[in-house]
């Protein structure tokens, strides 16, 4: 049985150059905190598991609890320096470099970046963040049997439920128009990717 883990990555909040950098809409802070409030509400015993780089602190001065009142886990990403990892700490999120969980036999590490898989335990299913909406590469391929990607920009800035993770199997994405979450393999529409800007960090 797995977990009741609602997945996140990469809120940025308080990155102000992070809409240009990654096509995101003017409203994306909003979108955010609206979406992820509407499932805490519909599942407030979940854990949020939020794969890294959550806000910059000069930048962002609002309570976390705001966007989500509930039990978070956080596995620490490049941009959540000692200042981040305080704030993180400080609202009572956990912070660790990786979390994983079983499902029936099958071993799910989750990390910020997908090369971080590299240098954990071996599992049979890797899930990360940091990529945004950068092109689909080899890492979806690997450094474990499967790799999976979470991506705000692709998934309309809403946390997806593990279960719901599982059965697409592949890096999700929130199709608005027919209010459904489809692999992007089976995306009906051209899939929303951008080449990361020069002031990407990788």
């Amino acid at each position: 049985m797995t977990e009741n883990l609602l997945l996140t990555s990469d809120w940025h909040l308080g990155h102000h150059n992070i809409r240009f950098l990654c096509d995101r809409p003017w409203d994306w802070p909003l979108r955010l905190e609206v979406n992820h409030r509407a499932a805490f509400d519909s599942n407030p015993e979940a854990t949020l598991l939020h794969l890294g780089d959550v806000l910059f602190a000069k930048y962002w001065s609002r309570s976390l609890k705001e966007v989500w009142p509930g039990r978070v886990i956080c596995t620490l990403g490049n941009h959540d320096r000692k200042k981040e990892q305080s704030r993180i700490e400080a609202e009572g999120w956990g912070a660790t470099d990786s979390h994983s969980t079983i499902d029936g036999f099958r071993r799910i590490l989750f990390c910020h970046r997908p090369q971080d898989l590299r240098r954990k335990f071996l599992s049979d299913i890797g899930v990360y963040g940091h990529k945004h909406n950068s092109p689909l590469t080899e890492y979806e391929a690997e450094p474990v049997p499967r790799s999976i990607r979470i991506s705000p920009e692709f998934m309309d800035y809403r946390p997806i439920h593990l279960n719901d993770l599982l059965k697409i199997g592949e890096t999700p994405i929130w199709h608005a128009a027919s209010q459904k979450w489809y692999g992007a393999s089976t995306y009906p529409e051209k899939l929303p990717v951008k080449e990361m800007g020069p002031n990407h960090r990788d």
